[in-house]
C-alpha cells in the first residue's frame, strides 16, 4: 500500500465512523423538525384562565428567547386571592435537547440566600404518571414570597409552572392545575 492509500484510509475511516455515529444519535436519541402540530401546539396545551379560580386574568407571553422549536408562556394574576403564577412550555426536535433543558432549569431549586430549604409536598399533593422526569418543590423566597414550582420533561416537552402560594390559594389548589396539565400533555407524547 502506497502512502496515498494510506492517506485516504486515514482520512475516510474516521469520516465513516462519524456518519455512522450521527446516523445512530439521530434514530436513537429521537430527532424530528418543526413544531408540533394540530392539538399538540404548545399554544394549544397551556392552561388557561378557566383553569384557575374566577377573577384570574392572563397575560399571553411570548418574548423569551431559547433553543425550542416552539415555545410559549401564559402569565396569571388573581387580584381577590392575591396570587400569581407562570405556566410555560417549550418543545424541543430532540429528547435529549428537552433533557438538557430540564437539567439547566434543575438549578432552580437550590437553596441560597434568597429562597429555600425546598420542600417536596406529600405525593399524595401531586405524583406525575406521565412525565419522564419532573420535580415539584416549594419555599419561601424573598422577593416572591411562598410559591412552588413545578419543572417537568414530558418526551420532548418542557414545563414550567410557579404559582405563589397565599391564605386563599395553598398547595392543594395548585394540585388540579399541575394534574390538568398532565392531562393536557398526555396525548402529545410518545411513550
Amino acid at each position: 500500500m502506497n502512502n496515498l492509500s494510506k492517506r485516504i484510509l486515514l482520512i475516510a475511516i474516521p469520516i465513516i465512523i462519524t456518519s455512522g455515529l450521527v446516523s445512530w444519535y439521530i434514530s436513537n436519541i429521537g430527532s424530528s423538525s418543526g413544531i408540533p402540530e394540530g392539538s399538540c401546539s404548545v399554544k394549544k396545551i397551556l392552561l388557561g384562565v378557566n383553569a384557575f379560580p374566577a377573577g384570574t386574568t392572563a397575560l399571553f407571553d411570548e418574548s423569551f428567547e431559547n433553543s425550542a422549536s416552539d415555545s410559549a408562556s401564559y402569565l396569571f394574576r388573581n387580584q381577590d386571592d392575591g396570587f400569581d403564577a407562570n405556566h410555560r412550555i417549550e418543545y424541543y426536535n430532540t429528547f435529549f435537547l428537552a433533557w438538557q433543558a430540564y437539567k439547566y432549569n434543575h438549578k432552580i431549586f437550590r437553596e441560597d440566600k434568597y429562597s429555600g430549604p425546598w420542600i417536596s409536598p406529600s405525593r399524595e399533593i401531586f405524583t406525575s404518571q406521565v412525565a419522564s422526569q419532573y420535580n415539584f418543590a416549594c419555599a419561601n423566597d424573598a422577593v416572591l414570597g411562598n410559591q412552588c414550582i413545578l419543572i417537568a420533561r414530558y418526551g420532548r416537552y418542557f414545563v414550567f409552572f410557579r404559582s405563589s402560594v397565599t391564605q386563599k390559594f395553598a398547595v392543594m389548589d395548585i394540585a388540579p392545575l399541575l394534574q390538568e396539565i398532565d392531562a393536557r400533555i398526555s396525548p402529545c407524547i410518545s411513550k
